[in-house]
């Protein structure tokens, strides 16, 4: 019988060098609780573990959990002597910006075009969270979470999967209800729902002002700066209205367009019409009902001709569906 992931992970990992556990760039509340609840996990097991990303935390929501936890908003640097292990992203997919030192793991559950070259690889794209993966370590590993521990994999859970209602696997069940009746579940609930502020509002409004509804697909630019959930909350609204199967929100700042994409038609997959849409000028995947990407700044094509991108890659898989 093969040897449960943890263990496979941990027998490739030098036990005199430390471990940076990195999150995908601009994490969110998943990437950040699994990389934080693995490296608590790898220091019970007598490894100098230390959680990290890159680019700065623009989501309220983690701001929360961040604040719940009682830790430092400021990343681990790394050193090149470390053993890098990537979750909730791989480094070819060009979201993670590695810190020094040597890969050697990626934990994943997304979609993706390109195969990871870590050692060690644990990719599943059928899980709604990578914080469910993670909740599975510890169960391999024969330890309890602590409640802290418990309330940041649930609702790093709940974050991803929409409280269980979007895309949740069996383990994503099964970890939930292992946790539950260790982690905080009000805080759990609370640290994810208080996604925005009032002026995110201000904003969301300015966007359903000026927002496209064409051939069932909603498209919206947010006039300015915002936090990071706000794409995705409206999206998410959009998708509400029943004659919308697509919703695409991006939102420009200095560095770029960040899009969020929700699809409820099974012939169209969210990660599918990002992963087409930005081929060239961005990146981008996730799953089939939600998905994300970014385009930099340098090659940004402008709010008018992104939706005309998406709107083209929507009808060409329209008409190969119909084909077949």
């Amino acid at each position: 019988m093969e040897d449960p992931a943890f263990g496979r992970l941990v027998a490739l990992l030098p036990r005199d060098r430390p471990v940076a556990v990195q999150t995908h760039d601009r994490p969110d509340i998943d990437a950040f609780a699994a990389a934080y609840s693995l490296s608590r996990l790898l220091q019970l097991d007598g490894f100098d573990a230390k959680w990290t990303w890159r680019g700065p935390i623009r989501s309220r929501s983690l701001a929360n959990l961040i604040q719940y936890l009682q830790v430092p908003d400021i990343p681990w640097p790394g050193t090149p002597e470390a053993s890098l292990v990537i979750v909730d992203g791989i480094p070819e997919n060009g979201n993670v910006s590695l810190v020094p030192g040597k890969l050697v793991a990626a934990i994943d559950h997304h979609e993706s075009s390109a195969s990871s070259l870590a050692e060690f690889t644990d990719i599943r794209p059928t899980v709604g969270a990578c914080c469910s993966i993670i909740a599975e370590y510890w169960k391999q590993a024969g330890r309890i979470p602590g409640k802290a521990i418990a309330t940041a994999l649930m609702a790093g859970i709940q974050s991803d999967t929409d409280f269980l209602s979007r895309e949740a696997h069996d383990l994503d069940l099964e970890s939930f209800a292992s946790l539950s009746p260790l982690a905080d579940r009000d805080a759990a609930t609370g640290i994810v729902k208080i996604a925005i502020d009032s002026d995110d509002l201000s904003l969301i409004s300015s966007a359903l002002a000026w927002s496209v509804v064409e051939h069932d697909r909603f498209f919206a630019a947010l006039p300015e700066p915002c936090r990071q959930e706000v794409p995705s909350v409206l999206a998410d609204f959009a998708l509400r209205a029943s004659d919308v199967r697509i919703a695409i929100v991006a939102v420009v700042d200095e560095e770029g367009c960040r899009i969020s994409v929700r699809s409820r038609d099974p012939a169209l997959p969210a990660a599918a019409i990002v992963r087409a849409t930005l081929e060239g000028i961005g990146s981008g995947g996730g799953h089939f009902r939600g998905a994300g990407g970014f385009i930099p700044a340098a090659t940004f094509p402008g709010e008018r001709r992104l939706m005309a991108r998406f709107f083209a890659v929507i009808d060409s898989l329209e008409l190969h569906v119909k084909g077949n």
